[in-house]
């Protein structure tokens, strides 16, 4: 009986390695890299990290995680007309978000309420260091 079930447990296991070299889609695998930069503003200090898949010459941002006022948020790439623009729902408190907007070494980090961004009041002006 033992050898019944692994005869089918093994054929089984053939069957779709065999299924999929015959044109089953396999996933590749997903290669993760990231860059970080500190940004200072004002007296603050804030460190980015933009988090990417695919090879660092070609890597698209996926998220990019904000350290500021000794906590940690993760933001999500938003729609911008320059510039790199990432938004979070999570802000400073629950009913809050947080917007980080860069571009060419200058940067603003603002807050707003609800989930609109559009009402975003900048909180900190930032350079690189």
């Amino acid at each position: 009986m033992r050898k019944a079930i692994f005869l089918t447990l093994a054929a089984t296991a053939l069957g779709s390695a065999l299924a999929g070299s015959a044109g089953a889609p396999v996933a590749a695998p997903i290669v993760l890299g990231h860059q970080s930069y500190s940004f200072t503003c004002g007296k603050q200090a804030v460190k980015v990290t933009y988090v990417t898949t695919g090879t660092e010459k070609s890597g698209n941002p996926v998220f990019m995680v904000l350290e500021y006022s000794g906590k940690t948020y993760g933001l999500a790439p938003a729609v911008s007309g320059s510039g790199s623009r990432y938004v979070g729902l999570a802000g400073l408190n629950n009913a809050s978000g947080l917007e980080w907007w860069e571009h060419q070494g200058e940067a603003t980090l603002s807050t707003f309420k609800g989930d609109n961004a559009s009402n975003a009041k900048v909180i900190l002006t930032c350079k690189t260091k």
